[in-house]
């Protein structure tokens, strides 16, 4: 008898624990369906959200109130923003996540393409051909602020962006993956 009640509880110990390992592959397998769920919705919003400014900066002429507008809204994003004024000696100025470097911005892309002109917007963007992305810090990269890009005269960081004047924009891609990083923004030039 002893030998009997030990049989039966060995085999309601073992149908137990092999109900706890159902449980918990069920639920592991609902939580993986809820990853991959969650990681195709966030795949669908960002590229709705690429899409999104892409349409409204891909090869558009704007003024420089919209110019400011943009500077503003994606001052603390992930999209990196560049504004280029002038045109003999011209002034950059930066803001976003990344402090991308003027000289890599190119029409097409290899680093041996053009960059981009003062005389046209450039729908279907421009590229980044570096691939260094160095990200803003307060000591040697450092965004431009709201009154250095508005600043009139002939300092060093005043761009001089007013309503007034016209801009051609253009979105700037990754050469490597044709990811939205930025928007340039290029003081039309006659």
């Amino acid at each position: 008898m002893d030998n009997a009640q030990k049989a039966i509880m060995i085999g309601v110990g073992l149908f137990i624990t092999i109900i706890i390992i159902s449980s918990v592959l069920l639920i592991s397998n609902m939580g993986t369906n809820m990853i991959t769920s969650a990681q195709s919705q966030l795949s669908g919003i960002t590229k709705g959200l690429q899409n999104q400014i892409t349409a409204a900066y891909d090869g558009k002429t704007l003024t420089g109130a919209e110019v400011i507008a943009a500077f503003q809204q994606y001052e603390s994003s992930e999209m990196s923003i560049v504004v280029k004024v002038g045109s003999t000696t011209p002034k950059y100025g930066k803001t976003g996540k990344y402090s991308l470097t003027e000289g890599n911005i190119k029409v097409g892309k290899d680093s041996s393409a053009t960059a981009p002109g003062a005389t046209q917007s450039y729908p279907g963007g421009v590229y980044y051909v570096d691939g260094t992305y160095t990200e803003f810090n307060a000591t040697t990269t450092k965004r431009t602020t709201l009154t250095e890009l508005q600043a009139t005269g002939t300092g060093t960081t005043a761009l001089g962006v007013n309503a007034s004047k016209t801009f051609y924009s253009s979105v700037i891609k990754d050469n490597i993956t044709d990811t939205v990083i930025g928007i340039m923004f290029v003081q039309r030039q006659s």
